[in-house]
């Protein structure tokens, strides 16, 4: 814990004590000017060099809390709201596979009617019957779901149920952020462990290429 706090405070350190009065005392020029010169030249090196060396422990152990605090916060919540809106989930997902099997049953029957070498107004008439038949169905369906949904909201359990699946929002919310947060911050510490070291170094060659043979390029 001694360590993870101390990393952290070296990086905001760095970040409000050096970067940020770096940056903005002499701005971005020094970055890649069209004439180097000592000044820009050990600005840029320095300023790279430094980083990399704050930003290879500090961005590790910010990675790791990102971890731990998803696992112990992050991954119950995700868990809690779905376990808290299971119900509404289920019951939803029910009424939407009856309505997808009425459906598909009835795309087989039209498709069964249009194959029959029967004259086109027999076909014509079959299909609005079967058409009618299952916007029925349908409609009836969809009357039995409005009114479990009516009978669950009035109902103590339903009530329960309400709360529940209410509750569930804001920690279903939380444990994708918490997770969206650790992935986020896993591929920064990637980025720094791996790629920002291999950017520093060949930053750092293509300005001592500029400030000793082509100062003044282009």
């Amino acid at each position: 814990l001694i360590r993870v706090r101390t990393e952290i405070c070296i990086l905001e350190s760095f970040l409000r004590e050096t970067a940020t009065p770096f940056i903005q005392e002499k701005g971005l020029g020094w970055v890649l000017p069209l004439h180097e010169t000592s000044e820009t030249y050990l600005a840029g090196v320095v300023f790279m060099v430094g980083a990399n060396f704050i930003l290879l422990g500090s961005t590790k152990v910010v990675a790791i809390l990102s971890i731990y605090a998803d696992l112990l916060l992050g991954l119950p919540a995700r868990l809690l709201g779905k376990a808290l809106s299971a119900a509404d989930i289920k019951g939803e997902r029910r009424y939407a596979e009856k309505m997808d099997e009425l459906m598909q049953k009835q795309m087989q029957e039209v498709q069964g009617i249009m194959k029959n070498t029967a004259v086109a107004s027999e076909r014509e008439a079959a299909v609005q019957q079967a058409n009618a038949r299952y916007a029925q169905l349908m409609e009836g369906l969809r009357q039995d779901q409005e009114a479990r949904e009516a009978d669950r909201r009035t109902s103590p359990l339903g009530k329960v149920s309400s709360v529940a699946a209410a509750a569930s929002v804001p920690l279903r919310a939380y444990g994708q952020a918490s997770l969206a947060l650790r992935q986020v911050l896993e591929i920064f510490d990637t980025f720094c462990s791996r790629y920002f070291v291999t950017f520093t170094v060949t930053y750092i060659l293509v300005k001592t290429v500029h400030f000793v043979i082509v100062p003044d390029f282009p």
